[in-house]
């Protein structure tokens, strides 16, 4: 699991505390996916002869299954971590979402392993069902830092929709305000706004090449 997290660490850095497309870190992550799919086909193959007869095991065929299904949430963590290190292309949320769905897959493949260990060893047990309950702590980890890839939202826009972003902004806080005033309100507030919204125009007009944004900004501050 500390590899698994280690893996998406790598493509995780800010793109502006580091620079992209990363080589080493490229080759690293492509290499992981190609160890990730070996594995993969080794539980495929494990399940084509325990989850048939004559040879069927449901256990042993449950925890082929599990296995085989983190293998390949584990490849898809590599690849959406390769996107960015080897393109550019952040794909972090991807990876995140993935590698708590690795994390699940090895509680679930635990969880199997307790339900035979359990009935021959105390011992073995236990560190299945501490193995078990490890697994589901990295997935919560895992959902946290998903969270935090899939939810960012930009914090300043781009300076050319500067003034649409601070104008609409303020619109939607004004229109909530606005609607709770009695009519009669509603109409004094309407002009006031008109008034400065002129004064605003004007100001701008005095100054060439300022923008909007820039002039009301520089009287909040007077």
């Amino acid at each position: 699991s500390m590899l698994r997290f280690a893996v998406i660490a790598v493509a995780a850095v800010s793109p502006t505390h580091a620079q992209f497309p990363a080589p080493s870190d490229c080759a690293f992550l492509l290499l992981e996916s190609l160890s990730s799919l070996t594995r993969a086909v080794y539980d495929i193959l494990q399940s084509s002869a325990d989850c048939t007869l004559p040879g069927l095991s449901q256990r042993s065929c449950a925890a082929d299954l599990t296995d085989m299904m983190s293998w390949w949430f584990q490849i898809s963590t590599s690849l959406c971590g390769a996107s960015l290190a080897c393109g550019s292309l952040d794909n972090e949320c991807g990876a995140a979402v993935s590698l708590a769905l690795t994390e699940i897959s090895d509680t679930s493949r635990n969880l199997v392993a307790t339900s035979t260990d359990c009935l021959k060893d105390p011992f073995v047990c236990s560190y299945d069902v501490v193995t078990a309950v490890d697994e589901l702590n990295f997935f919560v980890a895992a959902v946290i830092l998903a969270l935090g890839f899939c939810n960012m939202i930009e914090t300043a826009p781009p300076p050319s929709d500067l003034l649409s972003w601070y104008t609409n902004a303020q619109s939607n806080r004004r229109l909530f305000a606005v609607t709770a005033l009695p009519s009669e309100a509603q109409v004094q507030v309407q002009a006031t706004e008109a008034q400065a919204q002129a004064e605003l125009e004007r100001a701008v007009s005095l100054r060439p090449g300022a923008s909007a944004f820039a002039v009301h900004v520089e009287a909040k501050r007077d």
